[in-house]
């Protein structure tokens, strides 16, 4: 199963399938719970729902894909294991702040930005083609040239500037 890296990741019980007929059969009158000897078992735990959410967020640059077991406990003691596989998809959302002197001009390298660099190299890469664009408070003072890199339209002062890449 894949889902968006998120601040919290959700996957429903109903979406664990082989597991949801086993529950189906005992009525939903059993327990769950996580199974030894997997580490990401860790990471998550169970709702007031049954349903499975992260105990904190997951970046895809952190880790891309996480391993665990649940279990299911039927109401007669009867056991049932599926293994999740849970592969996260990067949003490729970041923040990064800068610092810079006073200046006429200022670029930014498009591998400044890890997000946007990691980007471009699969865009690169996989021979796909796009394009890049700057929104938010101040990205009127900047341009974002095909490669991603960012040149400013205007001298700085000192201030605080806000802009966003899609």
């Amino acid at each position: 199963m894949t889902a968006q890296e998120a601040n919290i990741v959700k996957i429903f019980k109903d979406d664990l399938t082989e597991l949801r007929s086993f529950v189906t059969a005992d009525g939903s009158n059993g327990t769950y719970r996580f199974g030894p000897g997997r580490p990401d078992a860790s990471l998550f735990e169970f709702d007031s729902f049954n349903n499975i959410q992260s105990k904190a967020p997951l970046d895809f640059d952190t880790q891309q894909s996480y391993v665990f077991d649940v279990i299911y406990r039927a109401s007669d003691g009867r056991e049932y294991t599926d293994t999740v596989t849970l592969n996260l998809l990067d949003t490729l959302r970041s923040t990064a702040t800068l610092t810079a002197e006073e200046t006429q001009s200022l670029t930014i390298a498009e591998d400044t930005l890890t997000s946007t660099e990691h980007y471009a190299t699969t865009k690169d890469g996989a021979g796909e083609t796009g394009t890049y664009t700057l929104t938010g408070t101040h990205a009127n003072l900047f341009t974002i040239a095909n490669d991603g890199a960012i040149t400013s339209n205007c001298t700085f002062n000192k201030g605080t500037y806000s802009f966003n890449v899609n």
